[in-house]
């Protein structure tokens, strides 16, 4: 599918910088000039590997190191047994890490997949249901209101329906807060939610209209970043 003037699929990080300011999304994705990495991104990456090696059994040894040099030895041998513990109540053989989802238009990597009998309010007997995880290393913890507000979690569940045609009812989501910094608890998994059909539904009928602003080359300026935006001298100097 086009998107702009790029063959692309649509994702939530896409979607996400668009709605924070058209003008950026037009700098990285359009004029695909990327921002560099930093201390931050390159932690959750870290600790996202490390999460998925639980799973996938591959080597961990770059991760752990990278972890010990970006926070402390104490923290990452922590976050490894608080990791362990965090999988006990996942099934790991239904469990998929770091799996992507396509459509003809969008697209989305979701950090954990998994299956687990549930009681679903309604039903008398044990229900197969699917969770769709994102693990978040934040000093904010994500909370119900965050899958309403933010919309990440909603695109995944509308997603994944779309992809696999398995009910609404028995899809639910899930955030993981962890902390980038030395605590009593690493670690905080959210309940399991719901997250209610028709709003899934209206979240991603506003992605389809910010694609269609996107393709009619609609990029105003968002001034609310601007201060701490890799792009800002480039977006002052753009007419």
């Amino acid at each position: 599918m086009k998107v702009g003037t790029q063959e692309r699929l649509y994702s939530y990080s896409q979607d996400r910088l668009y709605r924070d300011c058209p003008m950026k999304y037009k700098f990285r994705y359009i004029d695909n000039i990327q921002e560099p990495s930093n201390k931050n991104l390159e932690l959750g990456t870290n600790i996202h590997k490390l999460f998925e090696t639980y799973i996938t059994r591959e080597n961990n040894t770059e991760a752990i190191k990278a972890i010990d040099k970006s926070v402390l030895p104490m923290y990452t041998l922590k976050l490894r047994t608080e990791i362990d513990e965090f999988y006990k109540y996942v099934n790991t053989k239904t469990a998929f890490v770091e799996q992507t989802i396509n459509t003809d238009k969008f697209t989305a990597r979701i950090d954990l997949i998994s299956q687990r009998d549930m009681i679903v309010d309604n039903y008398a007997d044990h229900v197969n249901i699917y969770t769709l995880t994102d693990f978040k290393v934040t000093k904010k913890p994500k909370t119900e209101d965050s899958v309403y507000e933010e919309g990440q979690l909603l695109f995944y569940k509308w997603l994944f329906h779309e992809a696999t045609n398995y009910s609404p009812d028995y899809i639910y989501v899930q955030y993981v807060n962890i902390s980038p910094f030395l605590k009593e608890q690493l670690i905080n998994p959210t309940e399991l939610f719901y997250a209610d059909w028709d709003t899934c539904t209206q979240f991603v009928e506003q992605m389809d209209k910010n694609i269609d602003s996107i393709n009619k080359g609609d990029f105003p300026k968002h001034k609310k970043w601007c201060n701490w935006c890799f792009y800002k001298d480039r977006c002052e100097n753009s007419k």
